[in-house]
């Protein structure tokens, strides 16, 4: 497949991302994930670029957000457990 494909796909996931960012203002938790799809697609376009032009940069700055993104997913869910624990403790 071209690299035409690839961009068009990608680009539109990223609209995808930023329509939802856009609808969803009140409920955080739809705007993150919003904004997470949208950065998966511009990440996702990195990766196409690199593979296209022999440079590796885009494949390590992707490969180190989405160990950022781990973490913060994690974290998330930590902080969500503790909230759910907290509650059920106050009954």
């Amino acid at each position: 497949m071209s690299i035409n494909f690839y961009f068009t796909v990608y680009t539109m996931l990223i609209l995808i991302g930023l329509f939802g960012i856009i609808i969803n203002r009140g409920n955080l938790v739809k705007l993150v994930c919003s904004l997470q799809i949208a950065i998966i697609g511009c990440l996702s376009i990195f990766i196409v670029f690199a593979e296209n032009f022999n440079n590796i940069h885009g494949q390590i700055f992707t490969i180190l957000y989405i160990l950022i993104a781990l973490i913060e997913i994690i974290i998330a869910t930590l902080i969500i457990k503790r909230v759910y624990d907290y509650q059920q403790f106050r009954k």
